[in-house]
């Protein structure tokens, strides 16, 4: 009974950690992408598609490698489709109030030219005084 409650947690706090991600606009992972464009192609919500999308692999792992489904796949899917759009209803993460989350106004870039290379010249914000340089092509 332990172990199922912390595995419903961790999901609880995996979810969270995709809604902060969401909501920060800084850009999310694959999956997220993925549920989060046919949201705003078909409608439904993230966790819904979340959901769907989480049927259709573990069926289809089921039908080309032969992977039985067990309890805890589908409690995957249910609990961390249900968390996504639960704490997306209730708001537990407000909107960024500043334009920090606009991935231009975070890094400082310009361009540079010495003859022979050309470059990208990223700064980090002023937490994180870290430079580097990239290979530019324009």
């Amino acid at each position: 009974m332990v172990r199922y409650f912390m595995f419903i947690l961790g999901l609880f706090i995996g979810a969270f950690g995709c809604v902060l991600a969401i909501k920060a606009n800084l850009g999310v992972a694959p999956w997220d992408t993925f549920h989060i464009g046919l949201q705003k192609t078909f409608g439904l919500t993230i966790g819904i598609w979340s959901q769907i999308v989480g049927v259709i692999v573990i069926l289809s792992s089921y039908v080309v490698a032969k992977i039985k489904p067990t309890f805890g796949m589908f409690l995957n899917m249910i609990c961390f489709g249900s968390f996504l759009d639960l704490i997306l209803w209730w708001n537990l993460v407000p909107e960024p109030e500043s334009n920090l989350g606009a991935p231009g106004d975070v890094f400082d870039r310009g361009c540079g030219d010495d003859d022979r290379n050309r470059y990208v010249f990223v700064a980090t914000p002023r937490s994180r005084p870290a430079r580097q340089l990239y290979a530019c092509d324009e």
